[in-house]
């Protein structure tokens, strides 16, 4: 089978934007007359969703396309000496007889084979070329959050959403006033799944033992179990410290940047967006720095489970944005300092 989380004060960081981007230190103007609008959202779903779980059942698996690390089995009719198995490199690539290299990363396997054989038209009368999967990459799904043991975990076998809560050791737990409780968030959890999300009730599944939610999964499924407790928001992207900060009462968008050591020289400070709310609900929020720094804008409150993402230039559309975010996410979550109770 086939196998992708404030303290300081704007002046401080203000000097730290400048100096980042190597300017000197204006005067930060006092904004005159009524307080200037806030930025206008742009809303709208990153993601579809299914229309139900049976639908994200029933719906058959998209045709394989090769990736790095595959291995392919070629041949060509009445040419044994032309018969090689190839790995595709991690560029991407294979080197094949006359061809030389020949891209091959996320074709079919008849997409491959029609390619070699067009190629081979040059140098051969008819060429019958025939290309075999040898090998796939291990079909894999990410279960990330509140889990004790967030990870990526191979698939072998039949796996399902309850399978896959187990193979993490279960929900985390942590100390609220002085009580041992679940802190995991299963109203608001999620699984994704080709870019759709699946309509699970995790409160349902994990709590009441309704299996109509439970979800065999497939190679790239994404489960996301936040936090019931925490405060937290994620800064990400051309930013010294990419992180996630947890916070009480309020925290404002430059507040958080500087907590991640502030912007980078490359930061594109006119394009920084801000993404709110549960997948499917989603706000994409854009905020020009620059004109927070001058004073025509006022510094934007940030709410818990916002993602800052600083970019290095302006983003074309809204899956741009997501698919340069998403892995941004992963890896920030699987380099944390993870334990079996955590608050």
């Amino acid at each position: 089978m086939r196998t992708a989380p404030l303290r300081g004060f704007l002046a401080s960081l203000l000097s730290a934007v400048l100096a980042a981007g190597g300017c000197s230190s204006p005067q930060v103007p006092a904004p005159h007359g009524p307080p200037p609008a806030t930025p206008t959202p742009a809303i709208g779903a990153i993601l579809p969703r299914w229309d139900s779980v049976a639908g994200a059942r029933s719906t058959s698996l998209p045709e394989y396309r090769l990736v790095p690390g595959d291995v392919v089995d070629i041949m060509v009719v009445g040419h044994e000496d032309m018969r090689k198995e190839l790995p595709v490199r991690p560029d991407g690539a294979i080197s094949y007889f006359y061809l030389g290299d020949v891209p091959a990363s996320g074709l079919t396997v008849e997409e491959l084979r029609t390619q070699i054989e067009d190629g081979l038209k040059h140098y051969l009368r008819y060429p019958q070329v025939s290309v075999v999967l040898k090998k796939a990459r291990e079909a894999q799904f990410a279960i990330l959050g509140k889990v004790v043991r967030p990870g990526v975990y191979p698939i072998n076998g039949p796996t399902t959403i309850v399978t896959a809560v187990g193979l993490a050791q279960g929900l985390a737990s942590g100390q609220y006033e002085g009580s041992t409780i679940e802190i995991a968030d299963l109203k608001n959890s999620y699984l994704v799944r080709r870019n759709r999300v699946v309509p699970v009730d995790f409160e349902l599944l994990i709590h009441r033992g309704d299996t109509t939610q439970d979800v065999l999964l497939e190679d790239g499924d994404y489960i996301y179990i936040p936090s019931s407790l925490a405060q937290e928001v994620f800064i990400l992207g051309e930013v010294y410290k990419p992180r996630s900060y947890g916070f009480r009462g309020r925290v404002t968008l430059l507040q958080a940047v500087s907590e991640s050591g502030g912007f980078r020289p490359t930061a594109s400070l006119a394009h920084v967006v801000v993404m709110r709310g549960q997948y499917g609900r989603k706000q994409i929020i854009p905020v020009n720095v620059k004109q927070i720094v001058s004073g025509q804008i006022p510094d934007p409150d940030l709410e818990v489970g916002d993602v800052v993402f600083v970019p290095r230039a302006a983003l074309a559309n809204v899956a741009d944005f997501f698919n340069m975010i998403m892995p941004a996410l992963l890896a920030l979550q699987l380099g944390r300092s993870f334990s079996s109770t955590s608050n």
